[in-house]
């Protein structure tokens, strides 16, 4: 190789290395502007995604949430940052317990004052005739002696009727029942059901009474009444709310009136004093009259006694006085002389009616007697019930309210 050939490989050589130098430059310089475009991009997104979460989170309310960074990127676009006000917790008043209001005492009618009366008339109800009476709810409830109706009278007076589905019926005894019904019962040989909004269902009774006479609510929840036939031969029944009927009859004669007793039986007035059966049936009397008969009208329990009223044509009314031990007095007055019929008041009290006058009177357990007068004009009183401070008293054409304190 000459001198000249060597220099020139040489030179040959360096222009080669030159030009991979330069290339290598080339892509070097091209490759860090894309690479730096690619972050400047990447960190455009992650800006852009940072402002988006926390705009989201501005708006809906949650600014508490918000890190430095969304926040700077919230004011570095000029966006107002919702912080919420500070508030001061708030915490419900302890709840106190009120004490249960003290029951109020049943009014006594032991020694009440009669203050008012008040008549209302029934005779444009199809109700002209007078009967029992019994409070549902704060309804009284009464029976017609005449028509096919039976009437209602509200705590304000207004009285509405309701027809009967037998026709040519007519009814007298009449009770609350333990299923919340209206029970009552007359010449139809039936026990009628009503509810209070009219509805009507009829029970038969096996040995087909000519009279229904007397009827309560006894303490097994069965509805107890006598009947009454041509022989006056009666029975003594009951009859379940779903109107299952037991009959248990009685040793002669028929009875009227029914009350129940503070030793849990059913009593009632037969012609020769009282009786009064259990609630599985076992019957037994008290002879009262010594041996002579008379008419029963009515029985009634107060306290630790059973009051009877018996009836002679002749001699009038006549009151005893039963012990559930059967001892028994008598009391006969002027003041006992017409009693129509008699009812168990509160507070171990007997209220009777007086047919004649028309006055009710009040009878301790001693036997003292205080009458009330019914308003001028009015006479000839039977049903009557207990209400709050008022008795409800049924005559001819109308019911009266007498007002007590």
């Amino acid at each position: 190789m000459t001198k000249n050939q060597f220099y020139s490989d040489q030179r040959g050589s360096a222009h080669v290395s030159i030009a991979v130098v330069l290339i290598i430059a080339l892509i070097g310089g091209v490759g860090y502007r894309f690479y730096t475009g690619y972050q400047s991009k990447q960190s455009l997104v992650a800006s852009e995604k940072t402002l988006a979460e926390a705009k989201h989170k501005n708006d809906a309310g949650d600014a508490r949430l918000l890190s430095q960074v969304e926040e700077k990127a919230l004011k570095d676009a000029d966006i107002e940052v919702k912080k919420p006000q500070e508030t001061t917790p708030s915490y419900p008043a302890p709840v106190v317990a009120k004490p249960a209001p003290t029951p109020l005492a049943p009014f006594s009618f032991a020694g009440a004052t009669l203050t008012a009366t008040r008549a209302y008339g029934t005779n444009s109800s199809n109700l002209p005739a007078y009967r029992e009476i019994a409070l549902v709810g704060d309804d009284l409830w009464f029976t017609n002696a005449n028509t096919s109706y039976i009437g209602v009278i509200s705590p304000s007076g207004n009285v509405r009727s309701y027809k009967s589905s037998l026709n040519g019926s007519y009814f007298t005894p009449i009770a609350k029942g333990s299923d919340g019904r209206v029970w009552f019962a007359g010449n139809t040989q039936k026990i009628h059901a009503m509810s209070t909004n009219g509805k009507e269902t009829t029970y038969t009774i096996p040995s087909q009474p000519i009279l229904v006479e007397s009827m309560v609510l006894g303490p097994d929840k069965n509805i107890w009444f006598t009947t009454w036939n041509n022989n006056q031969q009666g029975i003594v029944g009951k009859i379940t709310p779903s109107g299952t009927v037991t009959e248990y009859k009685l040793r002669n004669g028929y009875a009227r009136g029914l009350t129940v007793g503070a030793d849990g039986r059913v009593w009632f007035a037969t012609g020769l004093g009282a009786g009064s059966i259990s609630t599985s049936g076992n019957i037994s009397y008290v002879d009262t009259y010594g041996g002579r008969s008379y008419s029963p009208w009515g029985i009634a329990s107060a306290g630790k006694a059973i009051w009877l009223l018996g009836h002679d044509g002749s001699e009038g009314s006549k009151l005893i006085r039963v012990g559930l031990d059967g001892t028994f007095k008598s009391y006969s007055s002027a003041s006992t002389n017409n009693l129509f019929r008699v009812y168990s008041g509160p507070n171990n009290t007997a209220w009777f009616s007086d047919w004649t006058s028309g006055s009710i009177g009040r009878i301790t357990e001693s036997g003292k007697i205080t009458r009330f007068a019914a308003p001028a004009g009015y006479k000839n009183v039977l049903g009557l019930t207990f209400k709050g401070q008022d008795i409800w008293a049924s005559y001819t054409n109308s019911i009266i309210k007498f007002t007590f304190k």
